[in-house]
């Protein structure tokens, strides 16, 4: 191709169809002229072409590095996973507020105690009531979709009962408060206005309510989800979503800031201090083996400067 292009160069022969035209020729296009000259001098002398090939090859294998570069892990509770990892949680202590061996169970985060609603007692031939966990990983969404109700969810997490009955009613209707794009950074409304952490969730999976959920996808990975929301008798907002892709009903963490109360004791947070000042020492400690990207930049400058110093000995 860079022959015809070169050959080109020395002129394009054109022709006149008229009849009584007859006339046949060759025109000279000056850029052609150009890049032919150039060609020869390159031709002439190889090494010019080792600044350009260099760079081009330190550009590529930059992008190449950016793209294979190690994405932080996270913690989840005591727990440390990679991006895109699933966890189903582990059991709570036995006298976890919401356990339902606890001597008095205790609210979800930011309930009131004085609004918390007690399970009701087993009626004979009813499904069990769904198992608690926590500190799960939301790594592979539709995984295992949720196999219960909106009243079981929001009844296991202890919302209030005129929370349960707006949402219920809401979501039956199919009377959604806002569209959820859900990442691993937040949970952004897709009007814009609201925004959720993407931890401290009671999300639902199979026949389990696992509280301190994460999400936790892989770079670039999003979902959406439905947003109900209610208001409890004393006007507290309480924000529920539903997965899309697996209807996993889930309790939102409020922001902070926000109007709904929090405990003093949040029973979903990890409560492990020498996990946190891990994270926290792990988190500003520097690389020890250079990531792809800066070690392609840094070969392609030594090969650049090998290159030059032959070319000033010769």
């Amino acid at each position: 191709m860079l022959e015809r292009l070169v050959g080109a160069s020395r002129g394009a022969r054109f022709r006149c169809p008229a009849q009584a035209c007859g006339w046949s020729g060759t025109f000279t296009r000056p850029g052609r002229r150009l890049l032919a000259a150039a060609w020869r001098r390159v031709a002439s002398h190889p090494r010019l072409l080792a600044l350009p090939l260099l760079c081009a090859t330190a550009v590529a294998l930059g992008h190449w590095g950016a793209a294979m570069a190690p994405v932080a892990d996270v913690y989840i509770g005591a727990r440390l996973f990679a991006p895109g990892e699933a966890f189903d949680g582990e059991e709570p202590p036995a006298d976890h507020a919401l356990s339902a061996s606890a001597p008095a169970a205790g609210p979800a985060h930011g309930v009131a105690a004085d609004s918390v609603a007690h399970p009701l007692p087993r009626t004979p031939g009813a499904r069990p009531p769904l198992e608690l966990r926590r500190f799960c990983a939301w790594g592979r969404p539709g995984r295992m979709p949720y196999r219960g109700t909106p009243e079981e969810a929001m009844r296991t997490a202890h919302l209030p009962a005129e929370v349960r009955t707006q949402i219920t009613a809401a979501i039956a209707a199919g009377r959604a408060d806002d569209r959820l794009v859900i990442g691993n950074d937040a949970i952004r409304s897709a009007s814009g206005a609201r925004t959720f952490p993407s931890d401290g969730l009671a999300m639902t999976y199979g026949r389990t309510l696992c509280l301190g959920t994460r999400v936790n996808f892989k770079p670039g990975h999003m979902e959406e989800a439905h947003l109900y929301e209610a208001t409890d008798a004393r006007g507290r907002l309480y924000s529920v979503m539903v997965p899309q892709v697996c209807g996993n009903v889930t309790v939102l963490r409020q922001p902070q800031g926000s109007s709904q109360l929090a405990l003093e004791r949040d029973p979903w947070d990890a409560g492990d201090a020498g996990a946190r000042v891990a994270h926290a020492v792990m988190a500003g400690k520097p690389h020890e083996v250079p990531e792809p990207g800066s070690l392609a930049l840094g070969l392609a400058a030594l090969a650049a400067a090998a290159t030059f110093s032959r070319r000033r000995r010769g």
